[in-house]
This record gives structure tokens, sequence and C-alpha cells, in this order.
């Protein structure tokens, strides 16, 4: 997001000017838009494009820790997260989240094949003894 920017352009920059630029980057078909409304950001208390940056950064690392373990980080919010994290850390942790995420994708599917493995050989084995029919036997 705005990867091109350096934080020093970013700062100079309005969180209007930013959403902005944001929204002109979107790929086609998003249609989901940040708001360029300069009041809005002031009520967020958000004061430059770096902040914004930063902030929105912070709001996807959430969303996905929120996605894989089932609640929000809400510690990340905790005091003011300006002096706590940065816009490369914040977007470190974004880069790290969704590696573990991937990480656990990937595991899980390993699992699912390996246990898909083991029926199958299991059925191979002994085929009768895997009849899905044979709990009615006798139930007529």
């Amino acid at each position: 997001m705005l990867d091109s920017y350096t934080d020093d352009q970013l700062a100079a920059m309005t969180p209007s000017e930013t959403a902005h630029r944001i929204n002109e980057e979107a790929p086609e078909g998003v249609t989901f838009r940040l708001t360029e409304d300069v009041t809005h950001w002031d009520e967020c208390g958000i004061v430059n494009g770096l902040e914004l940056v930063t902030y929105l950064h912070l709001q996807e690392y959430t969303d996905i820790f929120k996605e894989l373990e089932g609640f929000k980080p809400r510690w990340i919010w905790e005091g003011d997260w300006r002096k706590h994290f940065c816009r490369s850390e914040a977007r470190g942790m974004v880069e790290r989240i969704i590696r573990e995420a991937e990480d656990r994708y990937h595991r899980r599917m390993e699992e699912r094949e390996a246990e898909e493995r083991r029926r199958k050989q299991a059925m191979r084995a002994d085929p009768l003894t895997h009849n899905p029919f044979a709990v009615l036997k006798g139930a007529v």
C-alpha cells in the first residue's frame, strides 16, 4: 500500500490525499474505497498519510489475527498506537501473520491428504472390514 512512497512523503500528505491515492491504486473490481472526507480522518485522530497507512496495516493485522485465533488482539490498540508502531513494523506484522496463516493452511492440507492416504491404504489392505453397509447387517 503506497510502497513507493517514503515515510517522509507520506507524513507530508493529508489523510485525505493518502486515501485518494490508495483508492486510485486499488485493483480493478475492488469496490471498497476509503473515505476522502477530511472531517472523518480528523475525528479518527489520523493527522497525516503516514499515520493512515500505519493504521490500515494494523487494522489488517487485527483482522487476520482474529480470523486465525478467534479473537482480536486488543493490546495493539492499548495506549497510543502511534508511539508503539511504525509503518515498517506494522507492515512486517502483516507479512508475518500472512505467512503464518499460509503455513497453517498448508499443514492442514498435508494432514488431510495424509489421513486420506491412510484411509485408502486401510481399505485396500482389508476391503471387507471397511464395508459401509456392515453396520446394517441384521438390521432388516
